[in-house]
């Protein structure tokens, strides 16, 4: 498969409200129906899949300083109010997302409600298309990365800590993991460690140790995935941040792998949010 790199070149606005174009300004770039794509950068909010009945729903987040294509726009009306909304592609979904939300040239809202339905079924087409060619080539980046975990042994998609309870004290933990070799793999040591609110480590009252080890059982097959929720790993909620210390991987065949910067096999969040969904 032939993958195209793109450079995308962005004029960002600021403005906080939607403007007519003015000729007097600098020119702005027209949107052809078949050629021409309309980029913008997301100022962080939700988008929404369905907004048949103009029902502003949280379905999916945007960070703030994401690209998205455009293709096409729309109108809702809810009560004495009307929503202008953009219509996206990220991560090769569409959402609708209000267009204050997005910085993009001020004049391509207009655009697209001035374009008539023919020329804007075939932008919508090439927007489509563009937005599948970005998506393989950042899914290309997510193997490329996991194929580079192949040597250490393991790959962690994503592990996070949480509160177990309002009325107890612990800490839960949650890791996710891949195994990108040919081996399958039989047990899993995650070892890690919290901070309190000032940088120090914290001494689990329980198993009276700062260092805490967690065990996960498989089988986990080759380029299978595997995910483990651990209740109460801390017995104590002064747990503010963590770190994951290292991992020691034994396989099915007997052998051992110990990894020592568990940071080098995880997915970054940019990374994650590809595959996410």
């Amino acid at each position: 498969m032939r993958f195209l790199v793109f450079l995308f070149v962005f004029c960002v606005t600021h403005t906080h409200a939607r403007q007519a174009p003015d000729s007097s300004k600098s020119e702005h770039k027209v949107l052809a129906n078949d050629s021409t794509m309309a980029v913008g950068v997301s100022r962080g909010c939700f988008g929404t899949k369905d907004v048949t009945y103009c029902s502003l729903r949280s379905d999916k987040y945007i960070p703030s300083g994401k690209a998205v294509v455009i293709r096409g726009m729309k109108h809702c009306k809810s009560g004495y109010t009307v929503e202008h909304l953009f219509e996206v592609i990220y991560n090769n979904k569409i959402y609708f997302v209000p267009s204050l939300d997005i910085a993009t040239d001020e004049t391509y809202y207009d655009q697209l409600e001035r374009m008539p339905a023919d020329a804007l079924a075939r932008f919508r087409a090439y927007a489509d298309h563009i937005g599948q060619i970005v998506y393989e080539s950042d899914v290309l980046k997510v193997l490329t990365f996991l194929e580079s975990c192949k040597p250490k042994g393991l790959s962690v998609v994503k592990w996070s800590f949480h509160d177990e309870s309002e009325y107890t004290s612990g800490k839960g933990v949650e890791v996710s993991v891949y195994n990108p070799t040919g081996k399958t793999i039989k047990y899993l040591w995650f070892t890690l460690v919290g901070y309190n609110p000032v940088g120090d480590k914290v001494v689990d009252p329980k198993r009276k140790t700062a260092n805490i080890t967690l065990k996960g059982v498989g089988p986990i097959a080759p380029d299978e995935t595997s995910s483990y929720t651990f209740s109460y790993a801390w017995f104590t909620d002064l747990v503010s941040t963590a770190k994951m210390l290292s991992i020691k991987v034994q396989y099915m065949d007997g052998t051992f792998k110990t990894i020592s910067a568990p940071g080098s096999i995880t997915l970054s969040e940019d990374l994650y949010r590809i595959i996410e969904d």
